[in-house]
């Protein structure tokens, strides 16, 4: 989970045209000569990145569902965007499960609603009320990275309009049968996917190398979850293109690499340039969250997750190209020391898909760490 971050919501038409315009000339200008220089001619626009998402005729009305009976989450927490997408991604998999429409309702929810339509239009097809007092709580979910029992729901079907009272709803189980709808709910506009290609075209032309993404989380500062650290994402990023490079017989690995924290982001793609063999490095720094998210799922070959407690990397990976979901790395290692009463709520298998794979941390050295064994969480 993550605390709530302000950013401007919209990004205009002629805003976009102007970030074309200037994205080289800020790569160039910004963070460390050696990786700005390297930056503007690294990364591919391979074979497998920026997928067209196919237009079709059903509309966010169809897609969402039209049912007689409601169903609605307590967003009261709210959170950052990412927090939001698991409320939405519940709403829309449990409803289909159920046969039940969603909505949002309360403050929080209106207040994400034109950010959030403008970045993904097909969320057009749900309600957002600012206020209802209108509906039946269930005490479900309540467990934040662990899936509930259903028959909780199902036994409440005599219930016009039910209310599930957990916050955050973390498991992918909730929506996974429904991912290919899910993609679709998330699907970019198509002012992200302009700006997103033609930012891809100017940074990364006519490169054919692998891209292993990185994403690094430096916000949790307080909380219970671990920060990136910056020994792990560098021997983690060694490791994993070695990885790749044996495993799938290439010869080049470039990175890129996604933060909360840009400074921090060009400083890994430095020391990633200067102390791995991995090729070139390109920090992502301009771009909003829902730009960042998007690139990532068209873009990204493999991933690597620092911190996989990050709520919004998890979404990078989520929503990554099916082919690559066997190429995503996050680290075992989760929660701070002090956060033990905090693990209660999690099972791993119900948070982290089944097609990830595990790395973790031993005496300064990353090795992959086999999900049959315990987690060690801290």
């Amino acid at each position: 989970m993550v605390m709530r971050r302000k950013y401007a919501p919209f990004i205009s038409v002629t805003l976009l045209a102007c970030l074309l315009v200037f994205t080289s000339v800020f790569l160039f200008m910004d963070g460390d000569d050696k990786v700005a220089s390297k930056s503007i001619v690294m990364a591919k626009l391979s074979t497998t990145t920026m997928e067209s998402i196919e237009a079709d005729d059903e509309t966010p009305q169809t897609l969402w569902g039209n049912y007689s009976k409601r169903l609605t989450v307590n967003s009261a927490a709210c959170g950052g965007m990412a927090n939001m997408l698991f409320r939405l991604a519940f709403l829309f998999g449990v409803g289909k499960r159920l046969k039940r429409k969603a909505y949002m309702y309360d403050e929080c929810a209106v207040d994400y609603k034109l950010e959030l339509i403008s970045y993904f239009p097909n969320l057009a097809g749900l309600e957002f009320r600012l206020e209802d007092r209108n509906y039946t709580p269930i005490n479900f979910g309540e467990l934040d990275w662990t899936m509930d029992d259903f028959k909780k729901l199902e036994n409440a079907s005599n219930v016009d309009t039910i209310m599930v009272t957990g916050q955050y709803l973390q498991s992918f189980k909730y929506f996974h049968k429904y991912k290919p709808a899910i993609r679709k709910v998330f699907r970019p506009s198509k002012a992200i996917q302009a700006f997103i290609k033609g930012y891809v075209d100017n940074a990364f032309p006519n490169s054919t190398s692998h891209k292993l993404c990185i994403h690094i989380r430096r916000g949790f500062e307080g909380h219970y979850m671990i920060v990136s650290e910056p020994h792990f994402t560098l021997h983690a990023a060694q490791t994993v293109s070695d990885y790749l490079k044996e495993s799938l017989n290439i010869s080049e690995v470039d990175a890129i690499i996604f933060s909360d924290d840009r400074d921090f982001a060009r400083m890994a793609a430095a020391a990633i340039m200067n102390k791995t063999d991995i090729g070139l490095a390109h920090a992502s720094v301009i771009m909003n969250r829902a730009e960042e998210m998007s690139m990532a799922h068209s873009v990204c070959d493999s991933m690597i997750l620092t911190s996989a407690g990050s709520t919004f990397g998890w979404w990078m990976g989520y929503l990554m190209r099916e082919e690559a979901q066997k190429r995503v790395f996050y680290n075992g290692l989760m929660f701070k020391e002090r956060a033990k009463n905090m693990m209660r709520q999690f099972k791993e298998n119900d948070y982290i898909p089944p097609k990830w794979r595990r790395i973790q941390e031993f005496d300064h050295e990353v090795f992959f760490y086999s999900r049959k064994k315990p987690s060690i969480l801290y």
